[in-house]
């Protein structure tokens, strides 16, 4: 869901839950619901911030960045950057 932007209200969907419970000894209550999905996002991301400032503090005065952001017909906001780093 993270990896392609779906929205974690997919799993609130009764198809959709009805669509993974087609899989052998899975149960209702073991497909978590959409706030248990963030939390654990959110959990993920903390730990990988920890790591990532490690690796920023590492590379400090060997990095660039760039940023872009734009806007869409109807308005919709987009931000794109980009990081890179060298080794020495």
């Amino acid at each position: 869901m993270v990896a392609n932007n779906q929205s974690l209200n997919v799993i609130e969907c009764l198809k959709f839950r009805c669509l993974l419970l087609l899989q052998d000894e899975l149960w209702d209550q073991d497909i978590p619901r959409w706030t248990k999905l963030q939390i654990e996002i959110i959990a993920v991301w903390q730990e990988y911030l920890v790591t990532l400032k490690k690796d920023m503090d590492k590379a400090l005065g060997n990095m660039s960045f760039t940023a872009n952001i734009w806007g869409d017909k109807v308005l919709q906001p987009y931000l794109a950057m980009t990081g890179h780093s060298s080794a020495n």
